[in-house]
């Protein structure tokens, strides 16, 4: 009777992260798929000073890395910079009186900050990712049309009829819809009783992206239509969000 000693060991193998391959791996606080410096992300894979890093969420593994920046203009605020992301770091509202009422953001990818507020009656976001972290918003809440809606308003009845829902009321009639109500790409209504009391439509936001929207807990997309702002008059109805 022979016995045969077999020993046994195991070798556990790790790889060692590689910085520059587009994706964020252990001991790396970015990677933005190179490894050249003064882009936010350093050839150590560490966030340079003045820059903000982001991405790396759900099935986007690489960083995305810009300088905090603020778009403002009057009327229509645009800002382009398809070549590279863009991180948007303050509040920013157009200005409602102007007869072009809209924010548009193209980058490659668009990072919002937790204590940014973009806000309009149209916002459109282009580009490849979007990362909204949390505390951030996109509102377009009762910024949209402000018409009065068609409701019948006699005895208190009111109600704002449109696009997205009619507009609340006290009774039941509604009115008719700002827009085309089968193509969710218009401003919502606003409610029926007069402008002076009626709460109006929401607006419209658009997301274009071709990889990735990343909206964190606590971040907040808003196209409602507003309240009634007085006696006798229908809340707006809801915008359009696509």
């Amino acid at each position: 009777l022979k016995w045969l000693a077999i020993s046994s060991f195991f070798v556990l193998h790790t790889q060692a992260s590689v910085c520059g391959n587009g994706v964020v791996e252990s001991g790396e606080a970015c990677d933005d798929a190179n490894t050249g410096n003064a882009d936010g992300c350093s050839g150590a894979c560490t966030v340079e000073s003045g820059w903000h890093c982001f991405g790396n969420v759900g099935s986007v593994r690489r960083s995305y890395c810009a300088k905090p920046t603020c778009p403002t203009t009057q009327g229509k605020i645009f800002y382009e910079s398809l070549a590279d992301p863009v991180y948007i770091d303050c509040i920013v509202e157009c200005d409602m009186t102007h007869s072009d009422r809209r924010i548009e953001i193209n980058a490659l990818a668009i990072g919002i900050s937790p204590t940014s507020v973009i806000s309009c009656s149209e916002l459109t976001m282009k580009g490849d990712f979007l990362h909204m972290e949390s505390g951030s918003i996109l509102q377009a809440h009762g910024a949209g049309n402000s018409q009065a809606g068609i409701g019948n308003h006699t005895h208190g009845s009111v109600g704002g009829g449109g696009h997205g829902g009619n507009g609340g009321g006290e009774g039941s009639s509604g009115g008719s819809a700002h827009g085309e109500p089968t193509t969710p790409t218009d401003e919502g209504s606003s409610g029926g009783g007069g402008e002076l009391v009626a709460g109006k439509g929401g607006g419209k936001i658009r997301i274009q992206t071709t990889e990735t929207v990343y909206v964190a807990d606590g971040a907040v997309v808003n196209c409602d239509g507003a309240g009634a702002k007085g006696s006798g008059g229908g809340g707006g109805s809801g915008g359009s969000m696509w």
